[in-house]
């Protein structure tokens, strides 16, 4: 897979980052929206489908977090954008965020390793909202019990 735009010419930095932010936004958008409907909407039905919108789309962007083409993409942009000095300061926090986000979700692991995090990313986020969901059974949260030494 390669960073494209139209035509499949290569995206230039400025333009990958605006495509990757676009993309984070839209997620967002939508993911924040089913928040809303899994927190207030009082029909269970409704709230267990904002659930499973909320976790496919959180596992989309623990997959996205983890993909390395387009981690491979920003860094070639970053390279270039040092070299030529064409990014502003703000590109560079915002290219150095974006990196260190694909880092976080282990975008350096093997393909074993990668999807590990993502499938732990994914239970996190599932078990953090039986945290604070009114609904919940005490049956749906495991039990973990750690020593000291963990």
């Amino acid at each position: 897979v390669e960073a494209s735009g139209e035509g499949g010419k290569a995206l230039g930095g400025r333009a990958l980052l605006q495509t990757m932010d676009e993309i984070s936004d839209t997620l967002c958008l939508v993911m924040d929206a089913a928040e809303l409907c899994r927190s207030v909407h009082p029909d269970p039905e409704w709230k267990g489908g904002a659930l499973e919108a909320y976790n496919i789309l959180g596992g989309v962007v623990s997959e996205l977090n983890a993909f390395r083409p387009l981690y491979q993409a920003l860094v070639d942009a970053m390279t270039v954008a040092e070299q030529e000095g064409n990014f502003s300061e703000e590109e560079w926090r915002m290219a150095a965020l974006l990196k260190a986000d694909f880092e976080k979700g282990g975008v350096h692991l093997d393909p074993a390793g990668r999807a590990q995090v993502v499938a732990v990313q994914n239970r996190i986020a599932q078990l953090s909202y039986l945290l604070v969901d009114p609904d919940a059974e005490l049956d749906d949260c495991p039990s973990v019990f750690l020593s000291r030494d963990q």
